[in-house]
């Protein structure tokens, strides 16, 4: 009887054990395969906030594989020394993502797998618009801010009329459809 509860209190604790470090692994693990997700995904706008943010876990994360953590060292000082040289920045990225794929497991990634990514013209397109059109509002924002500091000496007449010009300027702005007017109007006011 002794000798069945002692086994019965071993098999339990063994379970236990074994579930709780299962579990610590399991999480690391995920832990790792979120970052290098991110960053694999990433990998065409390298500098985007949701990947900067996961880069910078990489020493945490990371911390028990040195050779993960060398190809960040690197990565960081061709960054910090060389930022004009693209090429060799993106070749450290590259090397990067080869070292996490292996700690994560995936050991059949390679450096031709991880150079190659998507990246449809159509995005590439609506990115540039909307840099465009943030610029656009920052131009009328600072031409809008000048002039009200001219208006002073303005009767409300033609305060009211600028200020109705400034609303539809910005309702223009919402909709990228109407970026081709509103850069116009831009190079009319510029005149």
């Amino acid at each position: 009887m002794f000798v069945t509860v002692i086994s019965i209190i071993f098999s339990g604790l063994t379970a236990t054990m074994i579930t709780i470090l299962y579990q610590k692994f399991s999480g690391v693990q995920n832990a790792k395969r979120k970052v290098f997700e991110t960053a694999v995904s990433y990998r065409y706008f390298i500098s985007e906030e949701e990947n900067v943010k996961s880069l910078n876990s990489i020493d945490i994360v990371f911390h028990n594989n040195s050779k993960v953590r060398l190809a960040w060292k690197e990565y960081l000082d061709e960054t910090d020394k060389r930022p004009e040289n693209q090429q060799t920045i993106a070749d450290k990225y590259i090397r990067l993502l080869e070292e996490m794929s292996h700690a994560c497991g995936y050991k059949n990634i390679r450096w031709d797998d991880l150079k190659r990514y998507y990246y449809p013209s159509g995005l590439s397109n609506r990115k540039i618009q909307e840099y465009t059109l943030k610029e656009m509002q920052i131009k009328v924002a600072e031409k809008t801010a000048f002039e009200a500091s001219r208006q002073e000496n303005t009767p409300p007449d033609e305060q009211l009329k600028k200020q109705q010009l400034f609303q539809y300027l910005l309702k223009l702005s919402e909709q990228p459809d109407n970026l081709s007017k509103l850069l116009d109007f831009i190079e009319k006011l510029e005149k």
